[in-house]
């Protein structure tokens, strides 16, 4: 086991404060978004911020989950990617379903279950030099300005950090649907 240094611990603790900060401001705009009746809401009013750069989804075998999840999807986003992992015929189907319901989506075959690291990896192979990925899961549904909020996010965080090197984002169970 390697002993922690103190250079780790204090980015450790940077890191924690950070994500306090974030987990502060998604509350005050969940709570922002349940006194205007649950309106869709942004983190900043003043603009639609730019495309999600890449936004993709690996599925094994959840197929009803799959058509929830991308018909979810309320922002713009420049490359959106499937990643079927694997061979059930559901998926195929519901894949070829959104493939007519969103057109350029990309669609990525692989014959056997590459697991979630491989699937996400597709993901990032889809666009390598995006300057960000949202990678989530087929049973994510998002709620209604969700995407549009986390892009607001990422994007203002990038022109204050432009090295930062991972977002996290959550919301406890239970918690108001808005994001």
């Amino acid at each position: 086991m390697v002993s922690p240094t103190r250079e780790n611990v204090e980015a450790l603790e940077a890191e924690i404060a950070t994500l306090r900060q974030e987990l502060a401001v998604a509350r005050q705009s969940a709570q922002v978004c349940d006194a205007a009746g649950g309106a869709t809401c942004l983190a900043s009013a003043a603009a639609t911020p730019p495309a999600i750069p890449v936004l993709g989804v690996a599925s094994i075998f959840h197929a009803e989950y799959l058509l929830r999840c991308f018909r979810s999807i309320d922002f713009a986003v420049k490359t959106l990617v499937l990643v079927h992992n694997g061979r059930d015929p559901g998926v195929a189907a519901a894949a070829a379903t959104l493939q007519l319901e969103r057109p350029s989506m990309r669609v990525v075959n692989e014959p056997e279950n590459t697991g979630c690291a491989g699937g996400w990896n597709r993901i990032l192979a889809a666009d390598p030099h995006a300057p960000w990925w949202l990678v989530v899961n087929d049973d994510i549904t998002f709620p209604p300005g969700a995407l549009s909020n986390i892009a607001a996010r990422v994007w203002a965080r990038l022109d204050t950090q432009p090295d930062a090197g991972h977002f996290k984002f959550w919301w406890p169970h239970g918690a108001p649907s808005s994001f």
